[in-house]
């Protein structure tokens, strides 16, 4: 499950990046009211998130003992049942792409939702600001 975890952070991770340069081109005109509010709120919302995102875990069994993965998507450190600490050479740089990840993850978002995909050219009338 970590590991496919890991890959779907991965290629979210590319989306939202993606999502951000297609997002400067969106009219917000028009748009429902929550979407507007985290559109205006999105860099604060991801900001948040960042910042919470050490703190996000799962627990997972090796079928003996029960552990807790810190890191989501990507997972930065691992704890066994006594509390002891499993981290390596990825740690930091895991922890980068978490922060990262939960920063562009509304840009994502607000790139799904905002109609995409209802003409041919991927593009929803008015979509586009010139």
């Amino acid at each position: 499950m970590t590991n496919a975890l890991m890959y779907a952070g991965f290629l979210m991770l590319i989306a939202s990046g993606a999502s951000l340069f297609f997002n400067r081109r969106l009219a917000i005109d028009g748009r429902p009211g929550l979407w507007r509010w985290i559109w205006n709120h999105r860099w604060n919302l991801g900001v948040l998130l960042g910042i919470a995102s050490p703190f996000m875990g799962y627990h997972v069994s090796d079928g003996k003992e029960p552990w807790k993965v810190v890191g989501v998507p990507f997972p930065s450190a691992m704890f066994d049942a006594k509390g002891l600490d499993y981290v390596g050479p990825l740690t930091g740089p895991f922890m980068v792409l978490n922060v990262l990840f939960w920063l562009l993850l509304p840009q994502l978002v607000l790139w799904v939702t905002s109609g995409r995909g209802r003409r041919p050219g991927g593009a929803a009338a008015g979509d586009v600001t010139t």
